[in-house]
């Protein structure tokens, strides 16, 4: 290890067969190491001096790229032009697509679009503007077309099973069918056809028809329209511009994308100015932005919003391993403060109503400022036809076991307990 370190800071950037020669090793116990130095923060892979995979101390690149966190850039920088770019106004929901790959849920809109109506997402979706499917992290998110395709083709076509090519064919034939009707239609077991549905859903062979809404989903043929034969820096490029700033691993768990390959296209962005790469005081790994993004590093505005958000908003993307390494995996709707994750609530949307299962929070929030980032989404959940919240419980309690004290940020935000409920 230590020669390994020595070699790399004297005549690297240098290729995993060039550093095996030079220890006297097999390329594949090289590599073991050069991932055990990786693991530890200490190595940059890429496209350093040209497009083959190279290896590097990281401090050295850093330094050679004027990234070696003396120009103090600090986490909360970082944070604040995240929350600048990620909760910026749109005036409409195609606006928002033009510069934005993804959206988890209609609701992750209602933070970012004027008066935003579900409507114009419905009707993108009806004409095939935006594509709902598996694109993005093996998860069901609304996708831009044009992204869409530059996804497809970046994953490029998997192998089916006899069964899945015969689901396939079906689907292909229908204008959108649910898994119930291809049961009925194939006579096959229906946990099988379940399964053979997810990996045609997770290979993007197929994407939800319009209209399709948890629980009812009816399933289409996707087919690209135009097949891109080197995807990846655009889609790259257009990532970083959304997400950013973001690191490789986030970049890494969105895209569904090995590291190395990642590792040397950023390095070209970067090469040609499209991409700034920066350190930040105390953090491990790089982080990457937008070129003209990164001169507002560190010129944000304080922002302390608290905002109750889906998990699957591009925002919690951001915090989705601290969120689950704090309140485990589940369907609930992550409560920010800024760029503090601060607690939890548990929000099911029922016919005509939402209802408020728990709230857990930490000390830095109250449950009247929750209340109110509740409050600030109520419109949307007026425009889905549910204008009524209802509350089960809060702190891990039912309503009918909670203290005076507890119920009284919800007395004051007009709620009135009606039996078991908080109405």
């Amino acid at each position: 290890r230590d020669l390994a370190i020595r070699i790399l800071g004297s005549s690297g950037p240098m290729l995993a067969e060039e550093l095996a020669l030079e220890l006297g090793a097999s390329v594949s116990e090289t590599k073991n190491l050069l991932g055990l130095l990786d693991e530890e923060g200490l190595l940059f892979s890429g496209g350093i001096t040209y497009l083959e995979t190279q290896f590097a101390l990281k401090s050295d690149v850093e330094a050679l790229r004027g990234t070696d966190g003396k120009s103090g850039t600090s986490i909360e920088d970082v944070n604040g032009l995240l929350l600048e770019m990620q909760f910026r106004k749109y005036p409409s929901v195609a606006g928002y697509f033009e510069a934005n790959p993804a959206v988890g849920l209609s609701m992750d809109l209602s933070w970012r679009v004027e008066n935003y109506d579900p409507g114009q997402l419905d009707a993108l979706w009806a004409s095939g503007e935006v594509v709902v499917g598996r694109f993005v992290g093996g998860r069901v998110r609304y996708v831009a077309k044009r992204d869409a395709e530059l996804l497809h083709a970046f994953r490029g076509p998997g192998r089916l099973s006899e069964r899945e090519q015969t689901i396939l064919e079906l689907i292909e034939k229908q204008p959108g069918i649910g898994i119930e009707d291809v049961v009925k239609k194939t006579g096959l077991d229906k946990e099988v056809t379940r399964e053979a549905v997810y990996m045609l859903d997770r290979g993007l062979f197929v994407a939800r028809a319009a209209g399709s809404s948890a629980g009812r989903n009816h399933y289409v043929r996707y087919v690209p329209e135009n097949i891109e034969k080197n995807p990846l820096p655009s889609l790259l490029e257009r990532y970083v511009r959304s997400f950013g700033p973001a690191t490789v691993r986030q970049l890494e768990r969105l895209l569904r994308a090995e590291r190395i390959s990642l590792d040397a296209t950023l390095s070209a962005l970067v090469a040609n100015g499209r991409v700034r790469s920066f350190a930040v005081s105390g953090e491990k790994e790089q982080y990457y932005v937008a070129s003209e993004d990164f001169g507002r590093l560190g010129k944000s505005r304080p922002d302390e919003t608290v905002r109750v958000l889906s998990i699957l908003d591009p925002f919690t993307l951001h915090f989705s391993r601290e969120i689950e390494a704090r309140w485990g995996e589940g369907w609930y709707y992550p409560v920010f403060k800024g760029a503090q994750p601060c607690g939890i609530v548990e929000l099911w949307e029922m016919s005509g109503r939402v209802e408020v299962r728990n709230v857990e929070l930490e000390s830095s929030v109250t449950m009247a400022e929750v209340l109110g980032a509740l409050d600030n989404i109520s419109p949307y959940f007026d425009a889905m036809h549910m204008d009524t919240t209802t509350v089960a419980g809060a702190h891990g309690k039912l309503v009918a076991d909670m203290t005076v004290k507890e119920l009284e940020p919800f007395l004051g935000a007009g709620f009135a307990k009606v039996q078991a409920w908080l109405a």
